[in-house]
């Protein structure tokens, strides 16, 4: 499990299209990564760079029975020699973004039971 610490905004102003982020990870290093899609509360495209690797992400929102619906993608390009490593890299960091999104899911779900239901 790749865990993340210090993420931080690089730039002042709103998260949106251009913002831009530096992140320190368990077994990764630093990253940094910017907003290239934001379609607020739809759609989030990311693009990133790391030592080895650079990537695409995509993460798609929509409503599904009474809950939300995320279909993640990710798209790693490496460096170097370590292409010939892409298949196993990109089916590691697949692995890893389903492990995070359950552990944010579990997190979401916790919390939602915590919350006072309000009258409606």
């Amino acid at each position: 499990n790749i865990v993340a610490h210090d993420i931080a905004q690089l730039d002042p102003g709103p998260v949106a299209v251009g913002a831009r982020f530096r992140g320190d990870y368990d077994r990764m290093g630093s990253m940094e990564y910017e907003i290239r899609e934001y379609a607020r509360p739809a759609h989030l495209g990311v693009q990133g760079t790391a030592k080895i690797f650079t990537w695409y992400s995509t993460f798609d929102f929509s409503d599904r029975d009474g809950g939300t619906r995320l279909v993640g993608t990710i798209d790693p390009r490496l460096r170097g020699l370590m292409r010939v490593a892409k298949p196993l890299m990109e089916m590691m960091m697949k692995q890893q973004m389903q492990k995070g999104l359950g552990n944010f899911k579990a997190t979401l779900e916790r919390r939602g039971e915590s919350q006072p239901a309000t009258p409606g």
